[in-house]
């Protein structure tokens, strides 16, 4: 995991918000009264050993908890010697420092008692404060002062600066010995006393490791059983206590004028002796290749060649094709190793073999390799591939020893590989990519038949692998030199306890995209247009995260989340690696990632001897770990991570591997995080500041986003836009990179073709180097170390630059994205998600009073109120990359906190279609090369229809879509009723003429309110205009009534007809009241200019319904009894036609206001009318649409002819 993964432990968090509490009402109340604190905050109950949890709330806290914390309490220190002189720690007993020496019984001492002074603060004979020395009584020895800081970037180290004095020569001698001697262990602690509890009680007990009969004196005591000691009394008083456990690593001391003496010890943590240790040396020897002489290896070395050794599953490719002579010697010292490495894991297992000579093991493993590899290819159906020449020789081997002989070391190599199966990959072993597809072992030749070997039985893992937390185990047990049996000084871990006999295995950054693409596989496109160079054209579909962060060079190591050797989701372990406990661990975890042994041993020949061969002095076994992981390791991922060894706060004996690449997806809100209120009557900072120390690279970084936002693509870029959100440069002429253009398209469409192919020529390099078919010259996909890098650096690029951007499309079926009808396809987002947030060197630092159990990585808010205006984010908190105590002589404690800015991801600022990095749907469609999407998609298919109609159905100009585009629903609303119209009007000489004069046009962009600025209403009129003349308010427009009269009526029959159909679809139950529909013809609203017809589409609102009904407007029947509005007449008619009930012959006027039947003699009863969402898909796909002959009427029911209710 990311150590930023959580905000302060929750004691910490509680006592924080305590003595606010305190504070708060000694402002407000009596200050001698008590405080309440209503807090719902969960904590560990101190009192169950299962580490079950308990709620608080409502803690009354103490009366007089305002002067404890104000006037009373003080800070006690204490130092104590791990020396024992003689044999006895009875001197470091009588010896603890703290502002003085306590009495020997324990308790203060007296001050000028008169008589043996035994006791005394001054005098005491057995502190050597007598006058022996003939200077006079001197006081006893005493602290001054401390401080404790974390000693490198995010608390790698802690360090403690104690000051103290002595009066004579005498004293100096003893403090000497017990305190300033490098290397001897030291045990610095420091509490508030009295303090208030997190229960709100006042507490005046001391904790300490080394009272009388303290854990600090029991010789049998570990390291970690101290370091928890230190961690449950942190716990216990709410961060009142605090400790330190380390070894002298410095001292001074100077001389006084007064005869004594200011002295000075340094303490550093025991992580930090790793530094000065070079590892076992305990013999071992093996022979040298090339002249067969013994020579001497340090141990991890041997261990190392003992794996190399056994860690096979058989002969190399070139061992049993005959090119290379088959290595047939072993030595019984390696093998004793194997079978140490294998007890190691099983304590209790039983050796069923003992090696005597080197021949006899060396043939007996000949034959043991042969039939091992013969099993496995017979068992996976390959056939045997040895030359006979190799195969004859080999034979041979094992022959003169008896079966049980041979049975014996065949069962405990079994034995051993089945315990070690899960931690080393052998040489030779089948080995497969994790690519969730199923594809079974060996199974590269599918990727290109022709240049690959026809039979790759005899591919495998082409290195040995170790396991990281396997080998962190070696070193920690058979490496790293011990204080007392099998407890190293220095312990390397791989995983952190989360409660008792339970542990987390640490995880590395997953470099997840949260959409979880997959990459398909080459277009139909892609591969017609490729020549026989194509290598890609075999690489299935597989998911883009399973490449991502991934090891580029196999010659090194393997991360487990590449390979699908071992582990899928979680899994878990039991086994002594954790100690006995129960150990959770993912294909994240960094326990889990294997190195090469070969590469091992190589990295540590390096360290460990010079050019000539012999050892190097300067050799330090921490240098070999820092440079396998904070170098080569982050080399091979393309420093996809950022790989630190680093030392455990809360254990100073523990040293881990740890990845600082920090994660926004760690579920942090900013609820769930510790808010210091700075600047407040109540706050608890003494003192703070903020600055900004920015470095020239990430300056510039800042500047090119703010000049250029198209260059916005990179972690480092989307955070800083992040921060600037709402910020434009007034001179940047790119301020439009929000808005739709071609180019952005065109960007995108590119950058995802980009990112598919290069994602899949790195899947293939990833199968070919995992499968053994590594750097040969028949394989075009192998990659070298530096050209995957490249590679892999433009994916990455490419997966920032895309999710920075909108999709091409919004699902697998549309051709464009759209977001509250707008065209967004490839345009920058304004809320950018991105699966990592760079680390801003924006600092806060402040001052508080003592608390310990801050951990480097915890996170925090500061009250935005008080930050400047541009980080007073939601999304803006602070990451503890540094933390110090310091103790005064005044007996003040004070803990000084820096952080620096993140941005978390905040759930509430999340945009639409987050982390898309390949467009939905068929690549065949989305890459193919032509016209970038139109801005105007809907009319443009609109459009389509109306060249499908012929003639009779045109749009005035552009008006459809001059101000932007309709919507979908809209565009079919409209189809729909123009096809019935065009229809039916067919079958019965009613070809009537249309002109669509308005849509979401510049006209009614300005007007908020209206539909048509929405995209969601249509204006038509009925054409040749001339026809349809007004012949009342003589032959003038009124904004009231019109009138419409000619020969047989035929012009309002007209009107009339077009309407009974809208009416259809208005009226029909599936509209469920969201299309309306407007006669401005005849009854026109007050805005209107001219004669028309208005359909718009809303879900819910007033228009032309009942709510909206007014005297001027939507009143058929104007001025008559009984009428009513547009929406409830089109229901009204649909139920009343559909169900066939109307009188005959009906009156000319109905009680509800009915126009004559005949009019409306088109209106159908027999079908309905519903709105075909399909029609677009309809039309492309039926050549004789909207055609009565066509199979296919976009009305819906796809029945030709359609019968018409006739009634006179």
């Amino acid at each position: 995991m990311s150590i930023f993964q959580e905000s302060f432990q929750s004691y910490v968090d509680l006592q924080l918000k305590i003595r606010e509490a305190i504070l708060k009402n000694g402002n407000t109340n009596n200050r001698f009264g008590s405080a309440e604190l209503s807090q719902n905050t969960i904590i560990e109950d101190e009192t169950s050993s299962t580490g079950t949890s308990v709620k608080v709330n409502d803690i009354r806290i103490n009366p007089g908890a305002f002067y404890t914390n104000t006037v009373e309490r003080q800070c006690t220190i204490r130092l104590s010697s791990g020396v024992d002189i003689e044999n006895s720690s009875d001197t470091a007993k009588n010896w603890i420092l703290e502002a003085g020496i306590p009495k020997k019984e324990g308790g203060q001492r007296d001050g000028f008692i008169h008589g043996d002074r035994k006791g005394n603060a001054y005098g005491d004979p057995t502190i050597f404060s007598d006058a022996d020395d003939g200077f006079g009584i001197v006081p006893m020895p005493g602290i001054v002062d401390a401080n404790i800081r974390t000693k490198s970037a995010y608390g790698s180290l802690r360090e403690a600066q104690i000051n103290f004095v002595c009066h004579n020569r005498r004293q100096l001698e003893v403090l000497e010995r017990l305190y300033m001697r490098p290397g001897f262990m030291l045990l610095l602690e420091w509490q508030w006393t009295p303090y208030i509890n997190n229960k709100g009680k006042t507490e005046k007990q001391r904790k300490t490791l080394s009272s009388k009969n303290g854990i600090f004196w029991d010789d049998t005591s570990t390291f970690d059983q101290m370091q928890k000691q230190i961690h449950a009394y942190k716990k216990l008083t709410g961060g009142n206590y605090d400790g330190f456990l380390g070894l002298c690593k410095n001292f001074s001391f100077k001389a006084t004028t007064n005869g004594g003496y200011e002295c000075t010890t340094e303490i550093i943590s025991t992580g930090e002796i790793l530094d000065g240790l070079k590892g076992k040396k305990s013999g071992f020897k093996i022979k040298n290749e090339l002249d067969n002489e013994l020579r001497e290896l340090d141990n991890l070395e041997f261990y190392l060649e003992a794996i190399k050794e056994y860690g096979t599953e058989g002969f190399t490719r070139d061992e049993v094709s005959g090119k290379k002579e088959a290595k047939t010697e072993t030595q019984v010292a390696l093998f004793e190793a194997f079978q140490e490495l294998a007890s190691a894991i099983n304590p209790k297992r039983t050796r069923l073999f003992e090696a005597t000579n080197d021949e006899e093991l060396s043939q007996l493993n000949v034959r043991y390799k042969l039939n091992r590899k013969n099993r496995l290819r017979h068992e996976q159906g390959i056939p045997q591939l040895i030359s006979s020449k190799n195969s004859a020789a080999l034979n041979d081997y094992g022959s003169n020893y008896t079966y049980k002989t041979s049975q014996n070391f065949q069962n405990e190599l079994n034995e051993i590989n089945d315990i070690l199966d899960t931690f080393i990959i052998s040489k030779g072993e089948d080995i497969t990519i994790n690519d969730n597809s199923g594809v079974a072992p060996n199974e590269a030749k599918n990727l290109n038949s022709s240049r690959l070997p026809s039979n790759l039985g005899d591919y495998g893992s082409p290195k040995t692998y170790v396991r990281w937390d396997f080998l962190a185990h070696i070193m920690n047990s058979f490496v790293l030199e011990e204080y007392k049996e099998k407890e190293p000084i220095a312990e390397i871990t791989w995983s952190r306890e989360i409660e008792d006999g339970v542990h987390d295995y640490l995880n590395y950054t997953t470099n997840k995209v949260e959409s979880d693409p997959i990459i398909k596989k080459q277009t139909k496109d892609e591969i017609s247009k490729s020549d026989e160079s194509n290598t890609l054209d075999k690489v299935p579909d597989f998911p883009l995260n399973n490449i991502l962060g991934m090891s580029l060079d196999p010659s090194k190591c393997l991360f487990p989340h590449q390979l699908n050797q071992f582990f899928g989701s979680n899994q878990s372990f039991t086994s002594t690696l954790s100690k006995g406990n129960t150990a959770y661990a993912t294909n994240y975890s960094i326990g889990l990632i294997f190195f090469s042994v070969e590469y091992l041993l190589e990295l540590y020949a390096n360290e460990r001897y010079n050019e000539d061969g012999s050892f190097n002095k300067n050799f330090k076994i921490l240098n070999f770990i820092k440079k396998l992981w904070e170098e080569d390791t982050n080399n091979t991922c393309a420093n996809s991570h950022t790989f630190l060894v680093h030392q455990d706060k809360e254990n100073t004996s523990h040293v881990r591997v740890i990845d600082l690449a920090y994660q926004g997806n760690q579920g942090l809100q900013p609820d769930d995080l510790y808010e210091f209120n700075i600047q407040d009557n109540k706050t608890i900072v003494r003192d703070f500041n903020f600055n900004s120390t920015i470095p020239s690279a990430l300056a510039s970084t800042m500047a090119i986003v703010a000049q250029d936002p198209r260059s916005i693509g990179d972690v480092e870029s989307v955070t800083v836009d992040s921060l600037n959100k709402d910020l434009t440069s007034r001179f940047s002429a790119f301020n439009n990179v929000y808005d739709y253009s071609d180019s952005s398209y065109e960007a995108r469409q590119k950058k995802e073709k980009e990112l598919r192919t290069n994602a899949q020529r790195l899947y293939a390099h990833n199968l070919e180097t995992l499968t053994g078919i590594y750097n040969e010259e028949k394989s075009p996909n192998t990659l070298s170390v530096s050209a995957a890098n490249k590679l892999y650096q433009s994916v990455v690029d490419a997966v920032d630059f895309l999710q920075a951007r909108y999709p091409l499309t919004n699902t697998a079926d549309s051709r464009d994205f759209r977001l509250n009808g707008e065209v967004l396809g490839g345009v920058l987002r304004k809320k950018i998600k991105s699966p990592k947030s760079a680390i801003i060197p924006l600092k806060f630092t402040c001052l508080l009073d003592g608390i310990g159990g801050i951990i480097i990585g915890n996170v925090f808010r500061v009250n935005k109120n008080r930050l400047p205006l541009g980080y007073q984010g939601k999304d803006v908190a602070f990451i503890v990359h540094a933390e110090s105590q310091t103790i005064t002589s005044g007996q003040d404690w004070t803990t000084e906190i820096s952080g620096q800015l993140i941005l978390l991801d905040v759930e509430t600022e999340k945009d639409a279609s987050p982390g898309i990095v390949i467009s939905p749907g068929n690549p065949d469609i989305i890459y193919v090369p032509g016209d970038p999407v139109s801005p105007t998609p809907n009319a443009d298919k609109l459009r389509e229809a109306l060249q499908r109609f012929g003639s009779y159905f045109t749009e005035k100009d552009n008006e459809i879509s001059n101000a932007g585009d309709i919507s979908e629903e809209m565009a079919a609303i409209t189809v729909s009723i123009l096809s019935e119209i065009y229809l039916i009007g067919g079958q019965n000489g009613f070809l009537q003429q249309i002109e669509i004069t308005g849509g979401n046009d510049l006209a009614h962009a300005s007007s908020t309110s209206s539909r048509h600025a929405k995209g969601n209403a249509i204006d038509f009129v009925l054409t040749p205009r001339s026809k349809y003349k007004i012949t009342s308010n003589n032959g003038r427009f009124s904004s009231e009534y019109n009138e419409f009269a000619s020969a047989n009526n035929e012009v309002q029959y007209d009107i009339d007809r077009v309407e009974s159909i809208i009416q259809g679809f208005v009226g029909s139950p599936s509209a469920d009241g969201d299309i309306r529909y407007l006669n401005e013809y005849n009854y026109p609203t007050r805005h209107a200019e001219a004669v028309h017809f208005h359909m718009s589409y809303q879900v819910g609102g007033a228009e032309g319904g009942p709510t909206g009904f007014g005297r001027r407007q939507n009143k058929t029947g104007f001025g008559l009894t009984g009428s009513i509005d547009n929406l409830t007449l089109s229901q009204q008619r649909y139920n009343d036609f559909s169900n066939s009930t109307l009188p005959t012959p009906l009156p000319l006027y109905d009680d509800y206001g009915y126009i004559p039947l005949e009019a409306s003699k088109f209106y159908r009863t027999n079908g309905k009318y519903e709105i075909d969402y399909n029609w677009y898909q309809e039309m492309l796909n039926n050549p004789n649409w909207p055609h009565p002959n066509s199979n296919n009427s976009p009305n819906g029911n796809g029945q030709i002819p359609l019968q018409v209710e006739e009634t006179y």
